[in-house]
């Protein structure tokens, strides 16, 4: 009896301890479901806003890249309208220029001037600053050293600034001779042989407020009804040049704030010249504003970037966009679905264990009331085997509302009453005392 109670105890407990395993591998089941769910949804809607940004991060420089180059060539068309003033008509005065650049300068707001660069002959330099003197006292050739303008060193011949406007803000540049240094000898020779514009790299400006940093584009002036057969008459028949000269710095927020493209709070903006790297100078940088950045454990990709080449009068530039680090809020779907799904995979994990705890105890009070009937029917069949065994005569009488009858006699009662269990069960005690 005590090694059936015994067992039966080992094995009950064996499978309430394989339900409860049951029930963490189900609750565990869920929450990986419901996890892995949540991820593959996050993962897609970051997939689609990392698409959205990138797109419009992608069109917003662009932009940028053709407002930057339209700017530029407006300039250079500007410049080649002045050239084709000289060239059309024979000893342009200081009053026509004037007159005719005005609207090349409103058109072209981020222009620092436009001038008329003579080509002199050092026999002629002194008859040339005689006369400049009468209208600019003090006047004499300079040249740049070291950022600042100095007297023209003695050389065969000057590229020197006699018409400039607006004169105003540039009179600081007017007689500087400008073929020292900012052009090297082979690229003003390409615009000499072939009459096209040519760039200089940034240099240092004699005029302007701080920092002195312009690019100077120049297009060369022939003898006016000069015949330009070849480079060789092109070089004859040269008799000095056009420039615009332009401030990176305030070049390019004035282009974009004309094409009503100012501010650009997300991105890096970055303009270099001349050559691929490392020989590229930059000439305009803006920095994104700080914004707060989604977490990089979950938005791990690179920003992205954005790289434009383009040619400004035989100088190659570059524009580089970089978009900062997107913000949570331009993430805001994915981290709400991520949170979300993250939430109901811990409810449905919850809800699970709870039923699964209310399952649990339901089974555990079946099975107590199981082990207790077992328990019932174990006594009651031992009591049994007692009685038949028994050499004593015994006899179960019920009792119900008509009488009372014997309901069992075990095999001692037949043998000593000498009555079967036919003639006395089903019958009323008293033929007992008959």
């Amino acid at each position: 009896m005590t090694e059936t109670r015994l067992d039966s105890t080992i094995l009950a407990q064996a499978a309430v301890d394989w339900r409860a395993r049951l029930a963490g591998g189900a609750v565990g089941l869920a929450a990986l479901c419901g996890l892995s769910v949540t991820l593959l949804l996050f993962a897609g809607l970051r997939k689609l806003e990392d698409d959205k940004l990138m797109l419009d991060f992608q069109q917003r420089a662009h932009v940028r890249a053709l407002a930057l180059d339209e700017g530029l060539n407006n300039a250079i068309a500007g410049l080649q309208s002045v050239n084709q003033l000289f060239a059309s008509a024979d000893g342009v005065t200081r009053t026509q220029f004037h007159t005719f650049v005005q609207p090349i300068l409103a058109r072209a707001p981020y222009t620092q001037s436009i001038s008329y660069l003579r080509d002199l002959p050092q026999a002629e330099r002194g008859a040339y600053e005689a006369a400049m003197r009468r209208e600019q006292p003090g006047f004499e050739l300079r040249q740049m050293r070291d950022g600042a303008p100095v007297p023209a060193d003695t050389r065969a011949r000057y590229l020197v600034i006699d018409y400039l406007e607006p004169l105003a803000e540039n009179a600081a540049a007017l007689g500087l001779d400008i073929s020292f240094p900012p052009f090297s000898r082979a690229e003003r020779q390409r615009g000499v042989d072939t009459g096209l514009a040519s760039a200089s790299d940034p240099i240092r400006l004699a005029q302007g407020a701080e920092p002195r940093t312009g690019i100077v584009i120049t297009m060369p002036v022939y003898r006016h009804g000069a015949a330009l057969t070849d480079a060789a008459a092109r070089r004859a028949a040269l008799v000095g040049e056009t420039a615009i000269t332009i401030r990176p710095g305030d070049l390019v927020p004035r282009i974009f704030a004309a094409a009503g493209l100012a501010g650009m709070p997300d991105m890096d903006f970055r303009v270099d010249a001349g050559a691929p790297d490392p020989a590229r100078v930059p000439i305009f940088a803006s920095a994104a504003r700080p914004g707060a950045a989604a977490p990089r454990w979950l938005y791990w990709a690179p920003a992205p970037a954005f790289a434009q080449d383009f040619d400004v009068a035989g100088k190659p530039w570059r524009l580089t966009a970089r978009r900062r680090p997107a913000s949570a809020d331009e993430h805001a779907a994915s981290l709400f679905a991520l949170a979300l799904g993250v939430l109901l995979s811990a409810a449905g994990a919850a809800c699970i264990h709870l039923l699964g705890a209310r399952a649990g105890h339901i089974q555990r009070r079946v099975d107590e009331r199981t082990a207790q009937l077992k328990l019932a029917n174990q006594t009651l069949l031992l009591r049994e085997r007692a009685i038949e065994s028994s050499t004593n005569a015994i006899v179960i009488i019920g009792a119900t509302k008509e009488a009372l009858a014997i309901v069992y006699a075990n095999p001692a009662f037949e043998r000593i009453s000498g009555y079967s269990l036919a003639e006395v069960i089903g019958r009323h005690p008293g033929l007992l005392y008959a």
